[in-house]
């Protein structure tokens, strides 16, 4: 189920490595950016950056959107979009 938390597992072992349990609300999708980097965004709409290396948060934005966050991208950039309907590009 959902939860406000992001695992990360060792994909051989299946052991935990991390968990990030620092979002207020549910976490509804994980974008992957290279080896290193998670984005996760929440019903909330935030979005929090996490390197997966240092297995801490590397960036946050509070609200991103006004409401749940309906797609996000992160590449260079994170590209956000909202329930309201707005896409933003941070």
């Amino acid at each position: 189920g959902m939860d406000n938390k992001i695992r990360v597992w060792e994909p051989f072992t299946g052991s935990p490595l991390a968990v990030f349990s620092d979002h207020n609300s549910l976490v509804g999708l994980l974008q992957r950016r290279g080896k290193r980097l998670v984005a996760g965004s929440t019903t909330d709409g935030a979005v929090s950056i996490w390197d997966c290396d240092r297995l801490q948060r590397a960036g946050h934005i509070e609200r991103a959107h006004l409401s749940s966050i309906t797609s996000l991208d992160h590449n260079r950039y994170a590209i956000v979009t909202g329930a309201e309907g707005c896409i933003k590009l941070w």
